[in-house]
């Protein structure tokens, strides 16, 4: 019983901490956080959001690669709005989706953004199976200074693995000195997919967030 008790008073003290870390970060980014964003589960955590934030200052970035859009989209144009060669551009498979981020968008009046619609199809790679998006009719450039891994779903049975292609962004797209974000990477899925990755490329993490789900790994 008394272990029991002791459990749940940790997990009580971890939330209360990641409530009021999650308020300091959002004190943190209030210049950039959206005047409105329709918050979900799926949604980025404002910590990881301000650890995103902190290496495209720190990393000098200025041409944002993303894999699924959202309220990181939204921040890191805001951030990077007077800088006239930034440039995000957003892989996104929902249709519905890019009409409520074109609305946020315009609200926010940003003009440095570039989503593509990129139904997602089944891919079979290296043994591994699931679905990714269809970027054969996207020009992507081959320099970009940042990668954001928050797409497509993978939470569901039989699609676990399917960030499994961002590899090839890392490879080919990334700039050399560049880093990526992956979210949610203490997930079954995604531990697996960072797995498979470590045989292919070396994975340098960053200083791991504590209270978030996502982490920084340097090319």
């Amino acid at each position: 019983m008394f272990k029991k008790i002791k459990w749940i008073g940790n997990n009580v003290n971890r939330d209360i901490l990641q409530l009021l870390k999650e308020n300091q970060s959002s004190i943190n980014l209030k210049e950039v956080l959206p005047n409105y964003f329709p918050f979900s589960h799926f949604s980025m955590c404002v910590t990881d959001l301000e650890i995103v934030i902190n290496s495209v200052f720190f990393g000098k970035s200025k041409k944002i690669l993303e894999c699924g859009s959202g309220l990181s989209t939204i921040a890191i144009a805001k951030f990077l709005k007077n800088d006239p060669d930034a440039k995000i551009i957003s892989l996104e498979h929902d249709k519905e989706w890019i009409d409520v981020m074109n609305r946020l968008i315009e609200r926010e009046g940003l003009t440095n953004i570039v989503i593509h619609y990129t139904p997602l199809i089944d891919f079979d790679i290296d043994s591994v199976k699931g679905k990714w998006y269809d970027i054969s009719n996207v020009n992507l450039d081959s320099d970009f200074d940042m990668l954001v891994i928050d797409g497509p779903p993978s939470y569901k049975k039989g699609l676990l693995l399917s960030r499994y292609p961002a590899i090839s962004l890392i490879q080919n797209k990334l700039k050399k000195d560049g880093m990526f974000y992956m979210d949610d990477f203490r997930r079954t899925g995604e531990v697996e997919v960072l797995k498979k990755w470590e045989q292919k490329i070396k994975l340098n993490p960053g200083k791991k967030n504590l209270y978030g789900k996502g982490q920084i790994y340097f090319k």
